[in-house]
């Protein structure tokens, strides 16, 4: 898994702009006003991104699903 982010730094009252890798362009993704709270985001968004499972759904465990296994005592 290849991950692309960034920090830019502008002249706003949000300086720190966390982007990402696009397709083709770089998408911003956060703010922030201070360098330590962007670095923090940015490793924040690659942890949800590589706990993200590649792949299609093939089945889904619903509320019905759990109290059929409950009054089996599966659970």
């Amino acid at each position: 898994m290849k991950l692309k982010y960034r920090i830019i730094l502008e002249n706003r009252s949000y300086p720190y702009r966390v982007q990402k890798k696009g397709f083709i362009f770089w998408n911003e993704v956060a703010s922030s006003d201070s360098l330590d709270s962007a670095k923090k985001k940015m490793v924040e968004l690659c942890r949800c991104e590589a706990q993200t499972p590649e792949g299609t759904v093939l089945a889904t465990y619903s509320s019905e699903d759990l109290l059929a296994d409950k009054l089996r005592g599966v659970q």
